[in-house]
């Protein structure tokens, strides 16, 4: 019997310095390390969705993280125009029931949920449409993120997660 196995293989031939094989080593496990980087940050690639990961739930309610700053949150004119910016972009996705963003109390204690944005859609397909479409996105100059949120903590105004 015969089995023919195809091998890759590369080789290097030629005398090389310690030094060349020193920073050859280097650069590989820099670039090992950013290969890394790159699965751990889950990196958004345009045109590629991404399934829910295995602490991810399909959810009809979307997290925006990193969207809005306290100040913003602030002033009641900023407020109000963020939020109509974010009805206006996210109802592209499907049939958006409500936008929350959770504001600092009056006393300027902040509460749970500062800087998140939820987005409640009538369906789980609406919702993994603009998670996809806005995770990465730069949003005020700072790149969110979107995740699913459970529906029960939504629901009873548990944003602290």
């Amino acid at each position: 019997m015969f089995v023919l196995t195809s091998v890759n293989l590369v080789c290097f031939c030629g005398h090389s310095k310690p030094e060349e094989d020193n920073i050859f080593a280097r650069a590989q496990q820099h670039i090992a390390m950013q290969k890394i980087a790159l699965e751990v940050v889950g990196l958004n690639i345009p045109g590629v969705e991404r399934g829910p990961t295995n602490e991810e739930s399909p959810s009809k309610v979307v997290c925006l993280t990193q969207a809005v700053t306290t100040e913003q949150l602030n002033d009641n004119g900023e407020y109000e125009e963020i939020l109509e910016d974010m009805r206006d972009e996210c109802c592209k996705f499907g049939t958006l029931m409500n936008v929350v963003i959770p504001r600092p109390n009056p006393n300027g204690e902040l509460s749970a949920g500062i800087g998140k944005v939820f987005l409640e859609y009538a369906d789980c397909t609406a919702s993994l449409a603009a998670k996809n479409a806005l995770n990465g996105r730069k949003f005020g100059g700072n790149i969110v993120t979107a995740v699913y949120y459970p529906e029960e903590n939504y629901h009873s105004m548990e944003y602290d997660l």
